[in-house]
């Protein structure tokens, strides 16, 4: 069995957030995913398959790290991996990290993790994502998560630009059992609300130290950050993976859970 230390998901996160510089919507959707992620019992071993293509560095991970899974990530990036090391260095986790220049070749033997995810990854690689699929199944033990950006959602293909998917273009490739397929991170978050200039106070990881980060913001900024930071707890309770048309228009990210048959 995995020891699992106890740790403040919500301000772990929060944190984690804040050191890639990234806003209270990224943090919404981290505490989504992992509650999605959460529902799986007894992990040892995960494998992160590529860091975002765009925006955060993913970094919801890293927690399972600090409650004893070994976690490792790998990615054709360097600058994108120093970066995700200094913030795992920053919290006292311990994430192994692979330089690894073709997704398509993953560099570890058949069934080695228990868990292999794919976070807003595939879509940068049009002409390959079907063979990282393919390696994310030789090398899953048991469980696959794929979140990618959500074609219907016009965040992703209309502002950011990204490739996006539907759910049919990645079931029709996944020969794993489907449990689950569905969109996720709903809320329409008011741009620019960036934490790295918010009046936080919070608690990080196991061994974390608690830290203050200090405003810039004018008045009516800072009342719209703390209301939010008091809703995003709340309203994550409510996000659960199925297929209702309007979260189809308005979720950020498309998802599918396969297991090996």
């Amino acid at each position: 069995m995995v020891q699992r230390k106890k740790i403040n998901i919500n301000s772990t996160l929060l944190k984690l957030t804040y050191l890639e510089k990234e806003g209270l919507g990224t943090w919404y959707e981290y505490l989504a995913k992992y509650r999605l992620l959460s529902k799986i019992k007894d992990i040892k071993s995960m494998l992160v398959v590529g860091l975002p293509e765009e925006y955060g560095l993913g970094v919801d991970i890293i927690p399972y790290s600090l409650k004893g899974v070994n976690v490792t990530v790998i990615d054709p990036r360097k600058n994108k991996l120093k970066r995700f090391e200094e913030i795992v260095k920053n919290i006292h986790a311990n994430v192994k990290t692979v330089l690894c220049e073709d997704l398509t070749k993953i560099p570890f033997k058949d069934s080695e993790f228990d868990i292999v995810i794919n976070t807003e990854v595939i879509q940068a690689y049009e002409k390959s994502y079907k063979k990282i699929i393919k390696e994310m199944e030789r090398v899953s033990k048991k469980h696959m998560f794929i979140f990618f950006p959500n074609s219907y959602c016009y965040a992703h293909p209309g502002i950011s630009k990204l490739n996006s998917y539907k759910i049919k273009d990645i079931t029709k490739i996944v020969s794993f059992k489907i449990v689950k397929k569905g969109y996720l991170d709903i809320p329409p978050w008011p741009a620019g609300i960036n934490l790295e200039s918010s009046n936080i106070s919070f608690k990080g990881g196991s061994n974390a130290e608690s830290k203050k980060i200090n405003t810039i913001d004018s008045l009516h900024i800072k009342i719209i950050k703390s209301i939010f930071l008091k809703l995003v707890p709340i309203l994550v309770n409510f996000e659960k993976l199925y297929f209702p048309p309007i979260r189809q228009l308005t979720a950020h990210l498309g998802c599918v859970y396969a297991i090996k048959k």
